[in-house]
């Protein structure tokens, strides 16, 4: 077993491991990915990690200053200004998540009227662990 970074003679061993998980998705360009790590085994590749860089946006503002309609004006500037500038960078997604107790369907309205959507799949979400060494 080797552990390894993708290459682009990879690309067909990946597309074809995607074809056969039989999920419906479109797996996104590979050259979006961050990290990409391998496994092969004899000479095929069995498993592939893919990570992509996302976003994940916090909106804070002052609750006891304006009211509610003047912080949605707000928010609508900085939507626009945040796309703008992960654009930029290079970025094609941004993660936000509502507390519970914050969410409400007024809330969802405005979320998707903003172009916001609810993921299908249930997300989980983990720390990176370092285990490197210095040489």
């Amino acid at each position: 077993m080797i552990v390894r970074q993708y290459n682009d003679h990879d690309l067909d061993a990946i597309l074809d491991l995607h074809r056969r998980q039989g999920l419906d998705y479109e797996l996104p360009p590979i050259k979006d990915m961050a990290v990409t790590c391998l496994i092969e085994e004899g000479d095929n590749i069995t498993h592939a990690l893919l990570l992509r860089p996302t976003l994940e946006a916090f909106w804070l503002f002052d609750q006891t200053r304006e009211w509610k309609r003047q912080s949605l004006g707000r928010l609508l500037i900085l939507h626009k200004e945040g796309d703008i500038a992960a654009a930029r960078k290079g970025f094609t997604d941004v993660h936000c998540w509502i507390p519970p107790h914050v969410l409400n369907p007024k809330m969802d309205r405005t979320m998707t009227t903003l172009g916001w959507s609810r993921p299908l799949w249930p997300c989980f979400q983990r720390p990176v662990v370092s285990q490197l060494v210095e040489a």
